[in-house]
């Protein structure tokens, strides 16, 4: 998820926001890094499947960086961002208790 929906999540969870903005960050930052050169040892050369997995994992930066790579990857990785903040948005709350019982 984005840095903003995660601060939400952990205010909501009752968790602290300070400590899941800073891995919220470190994560967008080792995907933006990292991502192009796994994809790559990966063979994944599919633009539409690298957008979706760097946008997942690494949210605002990692989707500037599909950006980079072409307008295609940095597309999908735009809506795999907001899908994946969408969808944690969702089930988290919804999970986490469930988890904890």
């Amino acid at each position: 998820a984005t840095t903003p929906v995660s601060i939400a999540l952990a205010q909501t969870l009752h968790a602290q926001p300070a400590l899941t903005a800073v891995v919220t960050i470190v994560a967008g930052i080792t995907g933006a890094v990292a991502a192009p050169a796994v994809l790559r040892l990966a063979r994944v050369r599919d633009e539409v499947a690298r957008g979706l997995a760097i946008g997942a994992a690494s949210h605002g930066l990692g989707t500037a960086r599909a950006l980079q790579e072409s307008p295609r990857e940095g597309a999908f990785a735009a809506l795999s961002m907001g899908l994946s903040a969408l969808a944690t948005s969702l089930i988290v709350p919804w999970l986490v208790p469930l988890l904890l019982q």
